[in-house]
């Protein structure tokens, strides 16, 4: 009950917001949106890619332009995970540039794709805390107590 009707539900919460709402408060959020986007283009990139190009040898600019489709991609469908390919082909490609001449280079670089699947959205997490649930309501009882 009530899963159809919920996009409802919330449009008349924000109706009532938006009907009900102050100025300052109004100017108090657009400041909030603009500091939010701003520290998070900041972040994307400026800072994540200035720390992996100084841990890399190669520029944060080369890094970006590199990234370029991977970010687009993960952007437009809203799924990070359909970059990781990207990222993996893009990362080869920079280490055959740099000359790296590690055995399990390959082996290491694709592990990336292995890893990353299974973490690849907020549901997995969520399904992660439902099932783990059961087993914090076990660690209470007492014991000897049998499940029924």
């Amino acid at each position: 009950m009530g899963g159809a009707h919920g996009p409802v539900g919330v449009f008349a919460l924000f109706a009532d917001l938006a009907g009900t709402i102050r100025l300052e408060v109004v100017g108090n959020l657009f400041l909030y949106v603009i500091l939010f986007f701003g520290g998070a283009l900041i972040l994307a990139f400026w800072v994540i890619p200035s720390l992996i190009a100084a841990l890399v040898p190669i520029g944060h600019r080369e890094l970006l332009k590199e990234l370029n489709s991977a970010i687009v991609i993960a952007v437009v469908t809203s799924l990070p995970v359909t970059s990781v390919p990207y990222i993996v082909q893009m990362t080869e490609r920079l280490a055959a540039r740099c000359q790296v001449k590690d055995a399990d280079r390959n082996e290491i670089i694709s592990t990336t794709m292995g890893v990353s699947y299974p973490l690849r959205s907020s549901r997995s997490y969520q399904r992660w805390g439902r099932r783990s649930r059961p087993l914090t309501r076990l660690s209470s009882l007492p014991i000897g107590y049998v499940y029924p």
